[in-house]
């Protein structure tokens, strides 16, 4: 009965020999399989890491919109004030002056009441008709035309000066609309048109400055220098 114990025992070696052999095959397959995943998975994260890393370094901040900003080619730089409405309005079609502050005058034809004091003005025909065609001097005044009325008192002296922007025109007349009488032409100077009158009555004559152009088109803008001198 004793060999029998001995076969047992040695069947049971030899099947912890085969299954020693499927453990240790079982671990190493499934070690290097679950070490390459790992690692090729750790590879691969690294290098999203690192693609976003880059994506950093070569980011907006090194060619941002501060290098290229509104700042620098922004509204201020092609503002109003470099090329602002005040200037052109005031440059715009006027004639060349001393650079002394004028007056604006509003013209119109014929005023029936009061009178334009002596001083220095700037303003427009843009709005004024062909009212008169012919001037004091005896020539054609094709262009837009106002009249400014003063008031002379006896022995006063009227000096006019009147640069149109076009070819401007000056005449003194004695009534307006009423047929006119010339009292006295304008002559052409360096300075512009000019005139000269002196009121010899007794009483203050009102006089009228015919303020004329030679074109309806082009220009309208005109600068007045009006100087009154007592007796």
């Amino acid at each position: 009965m004793r060999p029998a114990p001995m076969a047992i025992t040695l069947l049971l070696l030899l099947t912890s020999a085969c299954g020693d052999d499927d453990a240790v095959g079982t671990p190493d397959a499934g070690g290097t399989d679950a070490g390459s995943g790992l690692d090729a998975a750790t590879i691969d994260a690294g290098r999203e890491d690192a693609g976003e890393d880059e994506e950093l370094d070569s980011g907006a901040p090194d060619a941002g919109e501060g290098d290229a900003g509104d700042t620098d080619a922004g509204a201020i730089d092609a503002g109003a004030s470099d090329a602002g409405a005040s200037d052109a309005g005031t440059d715009a079609g006027s004639t060349p002056d001393s650079g002394m502050v004028r007056t604006p005058l509003l013209v119109q034809w014929c005023p029936i009441s009061g009178s334009t004091p002596a001083g220095a003005y700037r303003g427009t025909l843009a709005s004024s008709l062909n009212e008169v065609t012919t001037s004091c001097g005896g020539g054609s005044a094709p262009g837009r035309d106002a009249a400014v009325r003063i008031e002379l008192a006896p022995g006063a002296t009227l000096g006019a000066t009147y640069r149109h922007a076009g070819d401007g025109i000056l005449s003194l007349v004695d009534s307006c609309p009423a047929i006119p009488t010339c009292l006295e032409a304008g002559l052409s100077s360096s300075s512009g048109e000019t005139l000269s009158w002196t009121n010899t009555g007794a009483t203050s004559n009102p006089v009228y400055l015919i303020l004329d152009s030679d074109a309806l088109d082009g220009p309208q803008t005109f600068e007045l220098d009006l100087v009154i001198t007592a007796p």
